[in-house]
């Protein structure tokens, strides 16, 4: 199911970075350590949308298999998301430290599950991951995509000036 919810995810993650993109061009960035995450969402994206819909992608007369372009972008995604925060850690707010805290934990899992994937190590059964979901299990997976999105829509709306 991985490299299928890859294909998705890799779109869902293309409109997400390239909205905010959009946004921070006109509002520009709350803080420089967000700087990296419209553009890492966007190439994570990319990386995940091509390595959900194609066996393999050959560069410079090397054929990389899907499972190396879905790991990286896992990679890249938990990567960017570790420098937000930094802030939050400096600042010494409570009632930050459980979002830092969740965004680090998070980060660094979606990191060390990329690596597994891409190394295709014996933790990760890619064969099995492989496997397209049922009927009832796509519609759930669409329905909460498009729960999160409408909510990071309105989210991003609500955070523009007037």
């Amino acid at each position: 199911m991985t490299r299928w919810f890859s294909s998705l995810f890799g779109i869902v993650m293309l409109g997400v970075g390239g909205l905010l993109l959009a946004v921070s061009a006109r509002t520009g960035l709350p803080s420089p350590s967000v700087i990296l995450i419209p553009p890492g969402l966007v190439l994570a994206g990319i990386l995940k949308f091509v390595g959900g819909s194609r066996d393999s992608v050959t560069l410079g007369g090397r054929s990389v298999p899907w499972n190396v372009l879905v790991g990286l972008g896992d990679i890249i995604l938990g990567i960017v998301v570790i420098p937000a925060v930094i802030p939050d850690m400096v600042s010494g707010n409570a009632d930050s430290w459980i979002d830092t805290l969740g965004l680090l934990a998070g980060g660094t899992f979606m990191a060390w599950h990329g690596l597994q994937v891409a190394r295709d190590t014996h933790r990760v059964d890619l064969k099995g991951l492989q496997t397209t979901p049922s009927g009832p299990v796509v519609v759930l997976i669409a329905i909460l995509v498009c729960w999160m999105g409408l909510g990071l829509l309105i989210a991003i709306i609500a955070a523009l000036p007037p």
